[in-house]
């Protein structure tokens, strides 16, 4: 009898070690980095093979195909000078642009050609007037990772802003007047998380 009470004690052991490892093991999962064309050999396949935060990163070369992007996959290359991607008539031809940072960004929103915002964690705005060839670093304030970006002309914009407010996380909407120099809270301490902004004028939003 006390034989069985220490088998059974021991397999319970095991069954307990064994669903503690595995919680380990699928806790810690890490987003994977995919090179082209060294891990895939066209930019899409690697794309297509991709989860959200996973990074395709695309040596430099000239790749004729049309791309499609998946949410929250993330593309860089080695540079616009030596990396072209070449749709052959049935696309654009794309030219990687760096942002000059290392950062998660979330959006972007451009009201021309010209001139466009970036967002992203770690109170991250980037801004331009040259279509994306040089970026200027701008600033929330709040110090809040950054979701969305929305402006309807070149001074009027919003932003929704995620942070921790007494171990809840909760959002925020951010207003410029000003093209983004300066952020003002329009409304916090929403808790939940708002993940898009849009305003068809000064005065007209959804979030």
């Amino acid at each position: 009898m006390e034989r069985r009470k220490r088998g059974i004690v021991v397999m319970l052991a095991f069954v307990v070690l064994f669903t503690m490892l595995s919680f380990v093991s699928t806790g810690c999962v890490s987003a994977a980095t995919y090179y082209v064309p060294d891990d895939y050999a066209k930019i899409q396949w690697a794309i297509d093979n991709s989860t959200a935060e996973d990074i395709v990163f695309v040596y430099n070369g000239t790749y004729y195909e049309n791309i499609n992007l998946k949410d929250g996959v993330i593309v860089r290359g080695e540079g616009a000078d030596v990396t072209i991607i070449d749709g052959k008539g049935a696309g654009p031809v794309w030219f990687p642009q760096s942002s000059g940072t290392s950062v998660l960004l979330n959006d972007v929103d451009f009201i021309d050609v010209d001139r466009g915002w970036v967002v992203g964690i770690g109170d991250t705005i980037l801004h331009t007037v040259d279509g994306g060839l040089t970026w200027l670093f701008q600033s929330s304030g709040t110090g809040d990772s950054l979701a969305a970006v929305d402006f309807v002309d070149a001074d009027n914009g919003w932003l929704i802003g995620q942070g921790w407010k007494d171990g809840v996380l909760c959002s925020e909407i951010l207003y410029t007047a000003d093209g983004g120099a300066t952020w003002s809270v329009k409304l916090d301490g929403i808790c939940g998380l708002l993940r898009d902004v849009v305003f068809i004028d000064a005065d007209t939003g959804w979030v």
